[in-house]
């Protein structure tokens, strides 16, 4: 009995790191005595499984990434193609070549900032992304980004409401904050309902100040509130 026993244990051990490499999902269990080694090998599974999620999570955030600046770079890149061949044919004192002219400036332009974004998000991702912080009159800021986006909201029939921010001041690198109200801004523009109002408002609790957009969707959400940020972090 007293020689069975432990070999018994054995036994339930080596069961125990099988089940774990066949079926990693499936917890393990073990007799009352083996209580805490059960504890143990339960942890490294949960452990296993959180590092496999974060492996296929970076692939597909991976694959958003090279899906979003294919089809973001192949717009503005056909544009330029078809506009120069145009030109071409048609020869640069044409009828229409000072319309060609303002397109391809557009669209260098757009794909000028797009490789802009692809090298900032680079360094951001590598931590490092230079940042200079000054003084900065939040509610100015923001009045000036939204002027910005004013004539593109009013065709979309869009309302914007800024709150009264009380002369809130940060410390902020101008030139980051600005992206991120022009991707805030740029996304009301393209996912609020027509005929709605937008909000902006700034709160401060002495040390820290929240800045709240809120708006109306113009499709139905059917996902969870952390899928819809991650999808607008990517």
């Amino acid at each position: 009995y007293f020689i069975r026993k432990p070999l018994r244990f054995i036994d339930n051990l080596v069961e125990a790191s099988q089940q774990l490499a066949r079926e990693p999902t499936r917890p393990i269990e073990l007799p009352e005595l083996l209580s805490p080694v059960a504890d143990r090998l339960n942890a490294v599974r949960q452990d296993a499984l959180r590092s496999e999620a974060a492996m296929r999570e970076a692939e597909q955030r991976k694959n958003d990434l090279i899906t979003y600046l294919a089809h973001d770079l192949k717009t503005p890149l056909t544009a330029l193609i078809s506009y120069i061949d145009l030109m071409k044919r048609e020869g640069v004192n044409g009828e229409h070549a000072e319309e060609y002219l303002n397109v391809l400036d557009r669209q260098s332009q757009r794909l000028k900032k797009l490789t802009e974004d692809l090298v900032e998000a680079s360094k951001a991702a590598s931590g490092t992304l230079p940042v200079s912080c000054a003084p900065m009159n939040l509610e100015e800021f923001i009045r000036q980004c939204t002027g910005e986006y004013e004539e593109e909201l009013k065709k979309r029939d869009l309302t914007l409401v800024v709150g009264d921010m009380h002369d809130l001041r940060v410390m902020a690198d101008g030139r980051h904050i600005w992206r991120v109200f022009d991707n805030l801004l740029g996304n009301v523009r393209k996912y609020a309902m027509p005929g709605t109002r937008v909000y902006i408002d700034a709160f401060s609790d002495g040390r820290q100040v929240a800045v709240l957009v809120r708006n109306i969707s113009k499709n139905q959400l059917n996902i969870s509130p952390d899928e819809l940020m991650e999808r607008f972090v990517r």
